[in-house]
């Protein structure tokens, strides 16, 4: 029976190789819609040494996955109603995936492969400003001793006074009976770290602690932790070099990168306009297009807002300027010698601020429907003559602000 059964078995892989390779000849498997599975697409699938029922199993649970996950997507494709905005994110994101391949590979090529301690230094002495704490830090040492060890009244005594001699001593405890131990007179180590491996409650913040504290002995009921504070440091306070050594490295490297990136792409550019790959209508820069702009700008004058046929009110300096009083002689005298008129309202002219420049568009647009303005003559002075901007200018400033689509 068992010589039955392996020959059955034999008989179906060697089927199932069989029914494998003949699709590899290029067989259609399935189509959904325009999308094609290809015998190709099962090559490697089924694991080595897989039974004839987990072969079959795996290959119909793929087609009918494939299958389903194409219908899903034709289907949500047809029925979205934001295609155009898909289409548009998927286009962004495809083109940044190319850039920053593109960029790390120039990056690659142009970053130093390392930093000078000289140039760290250099780097934190100028940026000072950056590197401020966010934790406080502190300089000590602290041990852990079993609550029944002999050594714990030396100890306290010898950390609380830490000469070199004592130190010796400390070490030899430290290495040889203590349960744990950290020295580091010489490193700053964060508190919510030294923290961590002695369980006290802290009452106050970490200033407020630290300031009324050098020592700590503190028990439970098998160890004995000590804990001496011989520097300190809080938060907001200057950053050390040693500690902040490893930040000022990420630092340079962020500027050289944004730096490096800058000039690549300058590079660029330049490339792409001397190839020609980069068509501009007008390459003036910002200072020839301002000074283009201000050459093509008429004079200002000063205009009046009176329109034919309107009485305007006086102004007050018109109004001071009051005409000499006349007798009632004089006042006939002159009324006979003068033809008789009907009374109208006249038309002052009136004195205002000039009016603010607008744009070489705006002036030609301008010209076409307001109604003739009046200069009004200024004593003592030549009247300012208004230019108007000729066929050339109008052409300058039209290239200027067309040159301003790529900026």
């Amino acid at each position: 029976m068992k010589r039955l059964t392996i020959y059955i078995l034999t008989i179906l892989c060697l089927t199932s190789c069989d029914w494998l390779q003949k699709q590899k000849s290029g067989d259609v498997i399935a189509q959904v819609g325009d999308k094609v599975l290809y015998e190709s697409d099962l090559i490697n699938l089924v694991p080595i040494g897989s039974s004839p029922e987990d072969s079959l199993r795996i290959v119909n649970q793929y087609i009918q996955q494939w299958a389903t996950n194409q219908i899903l997507y034709q289907r949500a494709v047809r029925n979205s109603g934001q295609k155009d905005e898909i289409e548009a994110m998927v286009e962004n994101y495809r083109r940044l995936l190319y850039v920053h391949e593109y960029e790390q590979n120039l990056l690659q090529r142009r970053l130093p492969d390392s930093i000078s301690e000289t140039q760290i230094s250099q780097f934190y002495q100028s940026h000072k400003d950056l590197f401020l704490l966010k934790e406080s830090l502190i300089k000590g040492m602290y041990i852990i001793v079993n609550k029944n060890s002999r050594d714990v009244n030396k100890l306290v005594g010898w950390m609380r006074n830490p000469t070199k001699e004592n130190m010796e001593k400390i070490e030899a405890i430290a290495f040889q009976k203590s349960l744990g131990y950290n020295i580091f007179f010489d490193q700053w180590q964060s508190f919510s770290e030294i923290k961590s491996h002695i369980p006290f409650s802290q009452q106050g913040t970490d200033r407020e602690w630290l300031t009324a504290n050098d020592f700590l002995r503190l028990e439970d009921s098998e160890l004995i932790y000590i804990l001496r504070i011989t520097d300190k440091l809080f938060v907001g306070e200057q950053m050390p070099y040693e500690f902040a050594h490893s930040e000022i490295i990420k630092a340079i490297q962020n500027s050289q990168q944004v730096n490096t990136l800058k000039r690549i792409e300058q590079e660029i550019y330049q490339d792409g306009v001397e190839k020609g790959d980069i068509y501009l209508r007008n390459t003036l820069s910002l200072e020839q297009q301002l000074e283009s702009l201000n050459n093509n700008l008429p004079q200002q004058v000063e205009l009046t807002d009176s329109i034919p046929g309107t009485a305007t009110k006086p102004t007050k300096q018109q109004q001071v300027q009051q005409p000499i009083q006349q007798t009632p002689k004089q006042a006939t005298q002159q009324n006979e010698q003068q033809p008789k008129q009907i009374n109208t309202p006249t038309q002052q002219p009136v004195q205002q601020k000039p009016v603010q420049s607008k744009t070489i568009e705006q002036k030609t647009e301008q010209t076409k429907t307001e109604q003739p303005t009046t200069i009004v003559p200024v004593a003592q002075e030549p009247a300012q003559q208004t230019t108007q901007p000729t066929e050339e200018n109008n052409n300058n400033s039209k290239a200027t602000f067309d040159s301003n689509i790529f900026n």
